[in-house]
């Protein structure tokens, strides 16, 4: 079973909601940028192995470690609060980017992972992504 895992360290983004210009829909280039930066990240780490084949059942887990705030601004403050992203608009972007990367489609995914926390104390706010081949029942 292949397992591949690589940490982005960047600002933690979901996926941009797609606008609409004279009846055309298209990606907002923040986010555009994002996917191929994590899309790159993936193909890194994959380190000559082929990706997982389409019909292979697929496990993705995905951290988000983010800055602690500061001291004034983290009474009262829970990890849930602030101006991140939502979770499920996070994991929708990490799922889309590593399509053709490490999976052939994210149709696979049949177990997802998903948690938020702060980064230890001084460490920069990160993405840690994990995909693995399951075995098939």
């Amino acid at each position: 079973m292949r397992s591949f895992e690589f940490r982005h360290i960047a600002k933690i983004r979901g996926k941009g909601r797609p606008r609409v210009v004279k009846g055309r829909a298209y990606t907002p280039k923040q986010t555009q940028v994002y996917e191929r930066d994590l899309a790159l990240a993936g193909l890194s780490c994959r380190q000559g192995q082929g990706l997982i084949e389409a019909g292979q059942p697929v496990c993705l887990r995905i951290k988000c470690l983010y800055k602690r705030p500061d001291r004034a601004r983290a009474l009262g403050l829970c990890l849930g609060g602030g101006s991140r992203p939502d979770l499920d608009n996070v994991c929708k972007l990490v799922s889309d980017s590593l399509n053709g990367v490490l999976y052939a489609d994210d149709r696979q995914i049949v177990r997802l992972y998903a948690e938020q926390a702060y980064a230890p104390p001084g460490a920069p706010e990160a993405l840690i992504v994990n995909v693995s081949e399951l075995k098939e029942p």
